[in-house]
């Protein structure tokens, strides 16, 4: 019930959370990808160029749903935030206009989505948003993104020795390099959603590195490599976060998850 009742209201959403609804629907009904369209916002007045029907999804989900917040925090004033994984912008962009004084520094490797990502902050005017074309993880390393399935939301990364017509090599640098090259030593919010590689980036820096972030809220992957949201609980509660998590009531394999690290 709880998945038919979201796909009910994801309807309505669609129909009135844009100002140009009949384009947005009509993306949904066709079976191929129209390429790209814009689609317009009513709460903020954003416009997006989008692909298709994950990037509306994507859209919808952050500024309609308004996930991150709901099963994160409310953004305060001021607040420097880390977007990695930022795709085309939707969590960046919704983050500066609700704070035009905020600095959010973008993490984004698909060189697709990052075109995307600087037409969307160009046509809404946006100047706080700094954006970084580099992957994220647990080193610095060169990184092949599988693009096999053909859809740039669900693109993940590895180590490679080597490139193949279905993937491609991006630089990625690690989370104490991104605390570093942006003279940061604390962070008011990082978000994550990198298809699995929040394991490696979560678990594989240093404590220290990993505390410097005091709220961090993602959309979680189980099944990456035999991973699950368990794990990543246990570590940051282990390094003083107070946890809580919230399963995909569609996709049970994805859920959101937010940190944040106790008041001493």
């Amino acid at each position: 019930m709880a998945k038919l009742w979201y796909y009910f209201k994801s309807i309505f959403e669609l129909l009135f959370g844009f100002k140009n609804p009949l384009q947005v629907v009509s993306v949904f009904l066709k079976p191929a990808a129209p390429g790209r369209l814009t689609v317009r916002l009513k709460d903020p007045d954003l416009q997006l160029q989008v692909r298709g029907k994950m990037d509306i999804w994507s859209v919808k989900e952050t500024f309609i749903d308004r996930f991150y917040t709901k099963y994160g925090c409310e953004l305060g004033k001021n607040w420097t935030i880390v977007d990695i994984g930022a795709a085309i912008g939707e969590f960046s962009l919704y983050a500066a206009a609700k704070d035009p004084g905020a600095r959010i520094i973008a993490y984004e490797p698909f060189p697709e989505s990052v075109e995307l990502f600087k037409e969307n902050l160009a046509m809404n005017g946006i100047q706080n948003v700094t954006l970084i074309p580099r992957a994220v993880w647990k080193t610095a390393a060169t990184l092949d993104l599988d693009i096999s399935r053909l859809e740039p939301l669900q693109i993940t990364s590895g180590v490679t020795d080597k490139s193949s017509g279905s993937s491609v090599r991006v630089e990625a640098v690690s989370l104490a390099d991104v605390l570093r090259s942006n003279k940061l030593t604390s962070v008011d919010l990082v978000k994550l959603d990198c298809e699995g590689a929040e394991f490696d980036i979560l678990l594989g820096s240093r404590p220290e590195i990993v505390k410097a972030f005091k709220r961090i809220v993602m959309e979680y992957h189980d099944g990456a490599d035999g991973r699950h949201h368990a794990q990543l609980e246990s570590h940051l509660q282990s390094l003083g976060y107070r946890v809580t998590s919230r399963v995909n009531v569609v996709h049970p394999q994805i859920g959101y998850l937010y940190a944040e690290l106790s008041r001493k």
